[in-house]
């Protein structure tokens, strides 16, 4: 089989009443944009439910469906790199597998990439159906990621984000949490990347749990913080900071 054109991570955890249904609705729009050179990678990222399962069946019926198995969560970063290291499409992202943002969007993120030959596209929810708790979190983030960094994005943290390849493996990313989407943006703006956004409808799930709770906040100020000081500590390059295959 060739190397795909499009390369989109989902790390599911513990995500069983979604991986079926976002899997098969990205498949779907795929299939309607035209886009037949594809590979889907599901991370199942440290699940104890029946998520690397259905993954397994969804992969047997479908060869671009992809299958990595991380036995203990490491954190949202770690699942999301362990999948970057075996994308091989030229043109490489990731989603969450809870399926708050439609398939329909992650086709127009991919479109506006290719037609105004960006290095890195991504969402901007404009509207939100989390509640007035996580956009109030997403914008004290927001605001603190462009008083730090100069990241002039309103929305940090939206996903799905597909880059470059190229673009990709120069930005040498090595979070391991929630911290992974702010380094992107603060390396993009660092680097100069031509960035581009897609307003979309962020949706309220209609299955499994929020995985973003005080741990992850707090993670994600200390990450700030030791991101602005430098003060990281050695990461090992096997897992976190390999170059993507050739």
């Amino acid at each position: 089989m060739s190397k795909p054109l499009l390369s989109l991570v989902l790390p599911f955890y513990n995500e069983e009443e979604n991986v079926s249904r976002v899997i098969g609705d990205l498949e779907a729009a795929f299939e309607n944009e035209g886009l037949k050179d594809y590979e889907i990678i599901g991370v199942n990222n440290g699940s104890w439910d029946r998520t690397g399962e259905l993954l397994k069946e969804l992969h047997e019926k479908n060869p671009r469906v992809k299958l990595i198995t991380v036995p203990v969560n490491q954190g949202l970063g770690y699942g999301v790199l362990q999948g970057f290291r075996e994308a091989q499409g030229e043109y490489v992202g990731f989603n969450c597998g809870d399926g708050q943002i439609g398939s329909e969007d992650v086709v127009k993120v991919w479109r506006k990439l290719i037609e105004e030959g960006l290095d890195l596209c991504k969402v901007r929810r404009v509207v939100r159906e989390d509640g007035l708790k996580r956009r109030a979190i997403s914008f004290c983030f927001n605001w603190v990621c462009r008083l730090l960094y100069g990241v002039r994005s309103s929305d940090v943290n939206g996903i799905p984000k597909i880059l470059n390849r190229e673009k990709l493996e120069a930005l040498n990313l090595f979070s391991r949490d929630w911290f992974i989407d702010c380094e992107i943006m603060i390396k993009a703006t660092q680097q100069r990347l031509k960035v581009g956004e897609v307003d979309v409808v962020f949706r309220k799930r209609t299955g499994g749990g929020s995985h973003v709770n005080f741990k992850a906040i707090r993670e994600f100020v200390k990450n700030l913080l030791r991101y602005r000081l430098q003060a990281w500590p050695e990461v090992e390059p096997k897992t976190c900071a390999a170059p993507l295959p050739q």
